[in-house]
């Protein structure tokens, strides 16, 4: 494989997997729940309750929230991947301006920790 593909296929491949990963684990997590509710009887109660209809908000405020969330969460991790595979290697503006400033910070602490410890 090129090195050109490598990073967007490693990265395709992750977020795959963690989809999938944490969609079984989700289910599993819901099968349990549900299983233990059914066979305590719960979930009767809870249903009747409920009253769930397709317009309820018991449906829609969790399946608008997940659609947001996953949104969200897509949006953050393409951020944080042109962060780190797609910026420049040198440093941009920000840096240049202040790593002059950040610099000589430091070498004032160290100084200044120098002259402390009597050195």
């Amino acid at each position: 494989m090129s090195e050109k593909y490598a990073v967007p296929y490693t990265l395709a491949r992750y977020v795959i997997s963690t989809y999938i990963k944490v969609l079984l684990v989700t289910l599993v997590a819901f099968a349990v729940l549900f299983s233990v509710l059914y066979f305590t009887g719960l979930y009767a109660q809870v249903e009747n309750a409920l009253n769930l209809k397709y317009y309820s908000p018991f449906v829609l405020v969790p399946l608008y929230s997940s659609i947001v969330l996953a949104f969200l969460c897509l949006f953050v991790g393409f951020l944080l991947f042109f962060h780190k595979y797609k910026r420049a290697k040198s440093g941009g503006l920000f840096y240049r301006t202040f790593s002059n400033i950040l610099i000589q910070e430091q070498e004032k602490r160290i100084s200044d920790v120098v002259k402390y410890n009597g050195g």
